[in-house]
């Protein structure tokens, strides 16, 4: 049993995804934590640098990325934590069922659409149960 509200934060190449529990003081200083140890991981900007940009993306922030929601897009994935649910956006579906279309009534496809629609499968594993084993 946990002794506490549960946190975690996984950093996947210049996105970090955290989810934590508690009252919404909690999450803010969590939040800051996250944001001061990413400046701290980076070296601060200084006026020769016209070519980099802050670490913590102040677009990023503007759209809303940066707080804690029960409904957010991650990863190309839209997580429900009320639902419980994984979702893949309507972009990702309709271009899973195009693919699926220009192969389904053919005996045979091109090995480049095949290589796409496996592809597309494999990236979305992470949603079907028991799906780690599917292509190995």
């Amino acid at each position: 049993p946990a002794s506490g509200p549960l946190r975690t934060t996984d950093i996947f190449v210049d996105d970090a995804i955290a989810m934590a529990q508690g009252p919404p003081a909690e999450l803010d200083r969590y939040r800051r934590q996250i944001f001061h140890t990413t400046d701290q991981l980076f070296r601060p900007n200084d006026a020769a640098d016209t070519h980099r940009r802050n670490p913590n993306s102040e677009k990023k922030l503007a759209k809303g990325d940066g707080c804690f929601s029960t409904y957010k897009k991650a990863l190309g994935w839209i997580l429900d934590t009320l639902r419980q649910t994984i979702e893949l956006p309507e972009h990702r579906r309709l271009r899973l069922l195009e693919i699926l279309d220009a192969a389904r009534h053919r005996k045979r496809i091109s090995k480049r659409t095949c290589q796409k629609l496996l592809g597309e499968l494999r990236s979305m594993l992470l949603a079907v149960s028991g799906g780690a084993g599917f292509f190995s």
